[in-house]
């Protein structure tokens, strides 16, 4: 791995603290001292840590300024959730991560159709996927088996 000037780890630091709140270890800067505590806290990192944290590093350096003001406002606002929602953040995004991208795809497209329908059609929607929610597993299969068995006859 190359080695960075101070100037680079400050610069890597003070990102590694601003993105956090979506899944890195987290960065607490302080008035003067926080910079170096950060440039500290990036040396103390696992090789393969620092590793991501340069890839990206460098994938907000490619960001348009437009992107990148996006990601400071979706990082905020991450930070700003309560530690329990947070945590439920970073487990969608893990699992979001771990789909291929048709299975990505997929569901961005049932969003665009869900965010086409008009607030009343994604007031019942939701009412029905609570319903859902609330269903046991052998329930849910019972109504799987019925809905198959109406689409098939």
């Amino acid at each position: 791995m190359k080695k960075l000037n101070r100037r680079q780890v400050l610069k890597v630091a003070a990102f590694f603290a601003t993105t956090s709140a979506i899944g890195f270890r987290s960065l607490q800067t302080q008035a003067a001292d926080g910079a170096s505590e950060a440039a500290k806290q990036f040396e103390s990192l696992s090789p393969e840590e620092k590793k991501q944290v340069l890839d990206r590093y460098q994938k907000l350096k490619s960001l348009s300024p437009e992107q990148r003001e996006k990601l400071k406002s979706l990082s905020a606002h991450i930070r700003s959730m309560p530690p329990e929602r947070r945590q439920a953040f970073r487990v969608g995004l893990k699992r979001w991560r771990q789909l291929n991208p048709a299975q990505q795809q997929q569901i961005k497209n049932r969003w665009k159709r869900f965010q086409s329908l008009t607030p009343e059609q994604q007031a019942r929607l939701r009412t029905r996927f609570e319903r859902w929610r609330q269903l046991t597993p052998a329930q849910r299969d019972r109504l799987r088996r019925a809905i198959r068995r109406r689409r098939q006859g």
